[in-house]
C-alpha cells in the first residue's frame, strides 16, 4: 500500500503556511495559482499537467508582502528531493525566530483566515 513519510507532511505544511500567508484569499489559493500556471484542463489531464509542472521545478509564487526568508522556508518544504526538505524539529526554531521577528505582522496575517 501507500506509505507516507514526514517529507510529504513537510510539503503539506508548506502549502498550509502558504495559504496563511496569502490570507486564505481564494484567488491566491494553491489550486487557483496552479490552474493559472497549467491553463484550462479537465479531469485527469489537470493532474497530469500539475505533475509535469512540479517535475519541471515550478512552485507556488511568493505571496505578496511575504518576507524573502519566510518564502525560502516554503521553497525548502517544496524541494523535489524529499531528503532535502527540512524535518519538523529543524523547522521549529526557524519558525520561532520568525514569530519573534515578525510579531507585529503576524497578527494581521494570521487573523484574517
Amino acid at each position: 500500500g501507500c506509505k507516507f513519510y514526514y517529507a510529504s507532511d513537510v510539503w503539506s505544511f508548506g502549502v498550509t503556511l502558504y495559504e496563511l500567508l496569502t490570507r486564505c484569499d481564494p484567488g491566491s489559493s494553491p489550486p487557483a495559482k496552479f490552474l493559472e500556471m497549467i491553463g484550462a484542463t479537465q479531469g485527469q489531464m489537470t493532474v497530469l499537467r500539475l505533475i509535469e509542472l512540479l517535475e519541471r521545478g515550478k512552485r507556488l509564487p511568493m505571496p505578496r508582502d511575504c518576507p524573502c526568508e519566510v518564502f525560502r522556508v516554503l521553497q525548502l518544504c517544496w524541494e523535489a528531493e524529499a531528503s532535502f526538505r527540512p524535518a519538523f524539529p529543524n523547522l521549529v526554531p526557524v519558525l520561532r525566530r520568525f514569530r519573534e521577528k515578525y510579531r507585529a505582522q503576524a497578527a494581521s496575517v494570521f487573523s484574517l483566515c
